[in-house]
């Protein structure tokens, strides 16, 4: 396991066995400071640990049983209501399903949500499959059965790549408070309520900025305004991760569509010339440039005029004094 997590938007813990508990404490800090956590079960999967340790530790409800066989040929149960709605699955799909392809589960976990726990989606007989909890900043998934082929046939359906893929993107969401979308450039900020230690943003490509926090009323209010980078930047007090963000580049330099000529000319002025497709492209060129060639030409012209006019006046003044030396 890794030392620190302050380089990392998620974590995945995927058919892991038993961790240890220190492990456990600094990855529930972790997500209460806007990491995503996403915990899939196994054949690894040990229910004591994960009922008395990791499950609990996250305020997650608990494995009561297990339902099924590993690797039946005869499928145990497929998926039942699915919520669309949830914020999970916004962008998967252009369209609205309709008739979902649904894997076919040998092997599941039964667990009965609480109060805090959003079912996301279930099966058909009514149990969880999909499971979401906010902690703080951060977000944690819980899956109730494997991807893996033995316990169903998810990982060969199309559905499985983009649950998987926004699964991720869902929980790393949470980096941001309120899910902001902050672009290059902009500020970021934040209200602490005390400050102790001092505070620095660590900036994607690694570099500590020390900065100070200004006081209004019983807050602190930090702002920083150097986000010249996308990429994650992170609030410190000491050795203590505050907050993260997610900054990222402006999607209009990503808009590929051609812009209007006259949108052109408002944004650029008069230095935009228009060329025709079918014209000559050299001559059209070399025609442009005529102008701009005479100018130069006229403008070193009378440097030297005015440079010779200089030199005239300097000699007639010298002599004009050399006769009046002489008489």
């Amino acid at each position: 396991m890794p030392r620190s997590l302050d380089e990392y938007q998620v974590v995945a813990l995927v058919n892991v066995p038993p961790l240890e508990g220190s492990w456990l404490d600094q990855l529930r800090q972790f997500v209460e400071s806007g990491g995503g956590l996403v915990v899939i079960p196994g054949a690894q999967a040990d229910l004591k640990f994960y009922n008395g340790h990791l499950l609990s530790r996250f305020g997650l409800p608990v494995f009561q049983q297990t339902i099924g066989h590993l690797g039946h040929t005869k499928a145990l149960v497929s998926l039942g209501s699915i919520n669309w709605n949830h914020p999970i699955f916004q962008g998967m799909f252009k369209k609205k399903v309709r008739n979902l392809d649904s894997p076919q589960f040998n092997l599941i976990l039964k667990t009965a949500p609480t109060a805090q726990v959003e079912e996301i989606i279930q099966f058909q007989n009514g149990i969880p499959f999909l499971l979401s909890k906010s902690l703080d900043q951060g977000k944690v998934l819980l899956f109730t059965s494997a991807l893996d082929p033995g316990w169903s046939d998810l990982p060969f359906k199309a559905i499985f790549a983009p649950l998987v893929y926004c699964s991720v993107s869902y929980v790393s969401s949470s980096v941001n408070k309120a899910n902001v979308q902050i672009k290059v450039g902009q500020t970021l900020e934040t209200h602490l309520q005390m400050v102790t230690k001092d505070l620095f943003v660590v900036k994607p490509n690694g570099q500590r900025v020390r900065i100070n926090p200004k006081a209004m009323g019983t807050e602190f209010v930090v702002r920083f305004s150097d986000t010249d980078l996308p990429g994650v930047y992170s609030l410190y007090s000491g050795e203590k991760l505050l907050q993260k963000w997610v900054v990222n580049i402006d999607p209009r330099e990503s808009d590929l569509r051609l812009i209007k000529f006259n949108d052109l000319e408002k944004s650029l002025g008069n230095g935009v010339w228009k060329l025709d497709p079918e014209a000559d492209f050299v001559q059209a060129i070399q025609k442009s440039r005529r102008g701009r060639e005479l100018t130069m030409m006229f403008l070193g012209l009378a440097l030297v005029l005015m440079l010779a006019e200089i030199l005239l006046a300097r000699g007639v003044k010298f002599s004009s004094t050399s006769k009046e030396v002489q008489t």
